[in-house]
């Protein structure tokens, strides 16, 4: 417990939240939620507990969470590789978070830890602002862990007709499908083993897996099975533009990059932390202007 301590700085503000995940050093989750803050006249205080930095230890989120929670926290973002083993160690879930299998979003509050997902929201939200008048009948999602259950859930509730679901753990995508099947009864939800084959029959294609990320570049499709009659999304953000954007954007898709669920699922979480409703045009001010 001793050097999970140590890993969590004293309280620096009066509300203290964080985000804990692998290869979160660019994550521009902190300034959003502290600019935002400011704004409000709170004063509060972002960390970033990078998994990457306690590499010795098999299972870290156990002494982690509890050395989080007795330092005070109000709460804590959820990311890759933790958003569903993270479930196990929290005493309750909201009814989306436990319909999705994944959390991104936890709060402590009188000594319970509760589990949210803002990240079906985020991504929601971000696809209706970005695509208009698109076919929505057949979508093949990359990607069925964390971020994909709940893009999988924010595609059922866009109105997704038949979503082809690819992942190289074919359990856990089956997992999946079976959990959504239960919830969407106007959805078709199916396995696909080959990507190549299924990219002629779709209208779409969005990457949930980290494969684009600085950490874990490259494309998970083959650029030549992207046409100009295909749109694409991407839940990745750093970088903002991954290779396979680039290639889609090359090819004249109609593309989507990680930004717009980013924001969105920062400013549910901050409702969540805070209470207060965030100014979405701020938090994406500070997402485009603020950085390198």
């Amino acid at each position: 417990m001793k050097k999970y301590s140590e890993f969590c700085l004293e309280k620096q503000g009066d509300i203290n939240v964080g985000l804990i995940g692998t290869g979160i050093q660019a994550s521009r989750s902190p300034l959003m939620h502290m600019r935002e803050a400011s704004s409000q006249g709170i004063k509060l205080h972002y960390q970033l507990f990078d998994l990457d930095l306690l590499d010795d230890d098999p299972e870290p989120l156990p002494g982690l969470l509890d050395a989080i929670e007795d330092a005070g926290f109000m709460g804590l973002n959820i990311t890759h590789p933790c958003k569903q083993s993270v479930k196990k160690y929290l005493d309750a879930l909201s009814p989306d978070a436990s319909e999705l299998g994944a959390v991104n979003t936890v709060c402590f509050h009188s000594g319970k830890r509760y589990g949210y997902n803002t990240d079906w929201q985020g991504f929601y939200l971000s696809f209706k602002e970005t695509f208009k008048n698109i076919k929505l009948g057949k979508v093949l999602q990359l990607g069925s862990g964390g971020a994909g259950s709940a893009v999988a859930y924010a595609l059922a509730k866009s109105g997704v007709k038949s979503l082809l679901l690819y992942d190289l753990d074919k359990n856990k995508a089956r997992t999946l499908i079976t959990r959504l099947s239960d919830t969407f009864k106007s959805t078709k939800f199916n396995l696909v083993s080959d990507t190549n084959s299924t990219m002629a029959m779709v209208d779409g294609v969005v990457n949930t897996t980290p494969v684009g990320m600085k950490k874990y570049p490259g494309m998970p499709i083959p650029a030549e099975t992207l046409t100009m009659e295909h749109w694409l999304a991407d839940v990745i953000y750093f970088p903002l533009e991954t290779e396979l954007l680039k290639t889609a954007r090359e090819k004249g898709c109609r593309v989507m990059d990680g930004s717009g669920m980013a924001i969105h699922q920062a400013a549910e979480a901050f409702k969540l932390f805070t209470g207060k409703q965030a100014d979405t045009q701020r938090m994406t001010h500070t997402f485009f202007n603020e950085f390198d």
